[in-house]
């Protein structure tokens, strides 16, 4: 059995998805942790840099075949404490109760309190379903 949704740039589900994403965006952190479906203060709990960023600091919705992408572009916090990778990820939330998107941090850098902390570009995706039998 076929599966889609709405891929209409600006106005289809999967940019609405995405869009979610960037227009509450308010933060990004760098946690230690992360398990998913993880809490707001679970993973707040767990970070030791927090960047502020906008809508701004994305590029799109944007095609990706027949699924859309969002871009992160970016951001530099100071670590408020230290930690030792490779089990960091990346959280943005809406700075007051929700986890919004995570992703790794591939980079597995040991993080030193008081040092620049930045956060790469990244993707995330919004995919077409796949039919279930």
């Amino acid at each position: 059995m076929p599966a889609w949704l709405d891929n209409t740039a600006s106005t289809g589900a999967l940019d609405a998805l995405l869009n979610v994403v960037k227009t509450n965006a308010t933060n990004i952190l760098l946690i230690t942790s992360y398990t998913q479906g993880d809490d707001y203060s679970t993973v707040t709990g767990n970070a030791v840099a927090d960047a502020s960023i906008t809508s701004g600091d994305f590029t799109g919705p944007s095609p990706s075949g027949f699924d859309r992408i969002l871009t992160f572009n970016g951001a530099s916090a100071t670590a408020s404490q230290g930690a030792v990778g490779p089990d960091l990820h990346m959280a943005i939330t809406n700075g007051s109760n929700t986890v919004l998107a995570v992703s790794d941090e591939s980079t597995d850098q040991d993080i030193v309190s008081g040092n620049t902390v930045n956060f790469g570009t990244f993707e995330i995706r919004a995919l077409q379903p796949i039919s279930q039998a």
